[in-house]
């Protein structure tokens, strides 16, 4: 998925569900040399206590068009002038992303925090990814597993993945592959589909 280009009524009533009167802005991406990715909390909290201003949490907005919306949770930030950055790496690189501060938002350094999502069109296959999506958040974040670093798989697991394989394969048909898929993702996921199904 992709930042949203424009602010669309769309992009703001999902906006406005996750943060009441919520109002999304554009943060410029100037990633810091030689960070990990999917380490934002912590890259972020460090570099403030070295160079001042502070840790500011929320959601960056991505959109597959037609398809779905989604928000995950994401720290920039906060120069002493009030200005936001967002210094993390990303797995795609990107000039900015749309990111919705979150006041009443907290994180904890091992617990993960599940994505929103808003369908675009009521097409069962997009529900029924996001309800999977849904699932193999809890699955992986149940019992002594929402308190460890790390997921051992499970036979329900195991099969989530399989359904959501499913959903993507469909979507990917009907609307194209989700804006960011590399040819070597989209060939992997045939690859699977092909064992599985």
């Amino acid at each position: 998925m992709y930042c949203p280009k424009e602010k669309t009524p769309a992009v703001l009533e999902f906006a406005k569900s996750i943060v009441d009167g919520g109002d999304p802005v554009y943060v410029d991406c100037s990633p810091l040399r030689d960070k990990p990715q999917l380490e934002c909390f912590e890259i972020v909290e460090c570099y403030a206590s070295e160079n001042g201003g502070e840790r500011k949490l929320g959601w960056s907005i991505y959109i597959w068009p037609e398809v779905m919306i989604q928000a995950e949770f994401h720290a920039v930030w906060c120069d002493p002038f009030g200005k936001l950055h967002d210094i993390s790496p990303h797995e795609l690189p990107m000039k900015q992303i749309l990111f919705l501060p979150d006041p009443d938002a907290s994180y904890g350094k091992i617990q993960q925090v599940n994505n929103h999502r808003m369908a675009l069109n009521p097409d069962p296959n997009i529900n029924r990814l996001i309800k999977v999506e849904n699932l193999i958040y809890t699955e992986e974040n149940r019992g002594e597993f929402a308190m460890k670093d790390h997921f051992v798989s499970t036979p329900l697991w195991e099969s989530l993945q399989k359904e959501k394989l499913d959903c993507l394969l469909k979507l990917t048909e009907e609307y194209g592959p989700s804006p960011g898929t590399s040819a070597e993702s989209l060939e992997a996921m045939k690859f699977l589909s092909q064992m599985f199904f």
